[in-house]
């Protein structure tokens, strides 16, 4: 395991202990990531911090350096989440569906059986945490009874990123939920791109939390939703069924 003199970044992710497969460790690496740009988003909508890896001290350890402004606040917020998990079955405050699933995408990797032995640490400023298998156990809890179907979704269309996968993010209407949307080809990215800051119906599989929010979609179509040309004003409509109750 490293130490704090091993460490070289502000942000780095520590996996030790078996070999992981080249997918696995893909996972490992973008599950990271997208926690951190998804607490930054908690603090600016459009914020996305754009990540290079650097491979340091070893394989085990993978530095992340930024190429934009890293606000300090995101990165407390996901260390004081991991403090709270390691405590309790509950989704700490601040942290959102988004930052509950990438954080469970990443706790995958740990393993701790006869068979596979795998551990990872997160460090922010050169101290450690462990994600331990009571974090894992503790998210998967709060995450039970989400579940996943096809259908669509519609908002307004923010916050494009093309780097890595391609993704953006759509701003239901009635609730101002925020839907995390992932591109399943890059020619639907290519369509959302030309349809930002519209209102767009997105198509695809949907990730629901346990409560039946949808909090994320892959996106396979997607379609600007264009406004009925003629319809009345509603101010107009007011009391038109006054007569009938």
């Amino acid at each position: 395991m490293a130490t704090e003199r091993d460490i070289e970044s502000d942000v780095t992710l520590e996996i030790d202990g078996d070999l992981l497969s080249p997918s696995q460790l893909a996972k490992a690496i973008t599950a990271f990531s997208a926690l951190l740009n998804s607490a930054h988003r908690k603090y600016d909508e459009k914020s996305s911090v754009k990540w290079g890896i650097q491979v340091s001290k070893g394989s085990n350890l993978f530095a992340y350096i930024p190429k934009s402004q890293v606000n300090p606040h995101a990165i407390a917020l996901v260390a004081e989440g991991l403090h709270s998990l390691d405590r309790q079955a509950q989704a700490p405050e601040g942290y959102d569906e988004p930052m509950m699933y990438n954080l469970q995408s990443l706790c995958e990797i740990v393993r701790n059986t006869k068979k596979q032995n795998t551990t990872v640490r997160v460090w922010f400023n050169k101290k450690p945490i462990s994600i331990s298998a009571k974090i894992k156990g503790n998210v998967d809890s709060a995450l039970e009874g989400a579940f996943t179907e096809y259908g669509a979704v519609e908002g307004k269309l923010l916050v494009l990123d093309s780097e890595d996968s391609p993704e953006f993010v759509l701003i239901e209407p009635l609730n101002s939920t925020r839907i995390i949307c992932t591109a399943a080809e890059r020619e639907v990215f290519d369509t959302a791109y030309k349809l930002y800051e519209q209102r767009v119906e997105a198509e695809g599989m949907i990730k629901f939390s346990g409560s039946g929010v949808p909090y994320a979609i892959r996106v396979e179509k997607i379609y600007p939703i264009v406004p009925t040309q003629g319809a009345s004003d509603y101010k107009m409509t007011r009391g038109i069924l006054e007569k009938y109750v």
